[in-house]
């Protein structure tokens, strides 16, 4: 009888430890209910940011406002996510926020999602250029040469490509001798280059030029001299225009 009663107790054992495990296994993957803000994106001059929901393990009811401002409610089924799409938006920050109000959830719902994005659509006009150009001293008689046409943000598009020329002339006089000639775009913005005395005839100053204007200058002469003129300077064929709000 003792040994009976030793294998009911083992087998009862079984049973509870079976079912505290199937228990536990349907606990664990009812998932709480959650929230994510996509990155603010360009359609056409507009912006646009999409809020996922997700309802996780069960039904879920989501509150969503929009610029401290209520706008609207959505019951998620279980295992199932709703794409809320903000479109039209300005250049300008802009609030969101997602609150799930389900079982447990204190009053004014569990915030999931409180979050700003700042929309960058419509910075520039059609068509529009952005040369840029610098010269810094680079050790003994060397100049370092920078060059940019840079993308304003959301507006790769309209960049027209602009074409570069970097020279130089004998202190002494004379004509012009081209270094180099090169064209930036969306693709290639940026040029860098160290023009060095020991590669030229004899003392010389070097020109950076692009669409006809000087970008900058520096004088390179013998016993490590450099002189820069023009440190920096920008010749935007048509400037970028200030955000519009459109």
């Amino acid at each position: 009888m003792p040994q009976r009663a030793y294998r009911l107790v083992a087998v009862g054992g079984a049973v509870a430890a079976a079912l505290a495990f199937t228990t536990a296994s349907v606990t664990a993957a009812v998932a709480p209910p959650s929230a994510t803000l996509g990155p603010a994106t360009c359609v056409g001059r507009d912006g646009q940011v999409q809020l996922t929901l997700n309802a996780g393990g069960a039904d879920a009811d989501f509150t969503v406002y929009f610029n401290g401002v209520y706008f609207n409610e959505y019951l998620v089924p279980a295992a199932a996510s709703q794409v809320v799409t903000f479109s039209g938006l300005s250049d300008s920050e802009q609030d969101f926020q997602a609150r799930s109000n389900g079982p447990g959830s204190p009053e004014g719902g569990t915030i999931l999602v409180d979050e700003s994005r700042f929309p960058a659509c419509d910075n520039a006009p059609l068509p529009y250029t952005d040369a840029k150009g610098s010269m810094a001293k680079a050790g003994c008689s060397a100049v370092a040469v920078a060059a940019s046409n840079a993308v304003v943000p959301a507006d790769g598009p309209d960049l027209q490509p602009v074409t570069f020329v970097l020279s130089a002339q004998s202190l002494s006089g004379g004509a012009s001798t081209q270094l180099a000639s090169f064209v930036l775009n969306a693709s290639t913005p940026t040029y860098s280059h160290t023009v060095k005395l020991a590669d030229l005839s004899g003392p010389s100053k070097i020109t950076l030029t692009a669409g006809g204007k000087t970008l900058a200058t520096s004088d390179l002469r013998n016993g490590c001299s450099v002189t820069v003129k023009t440190p920096h300077h920008s010749a935007q064929a048509v400037a970028a225009l200030p955000d519009t709000g459109a």
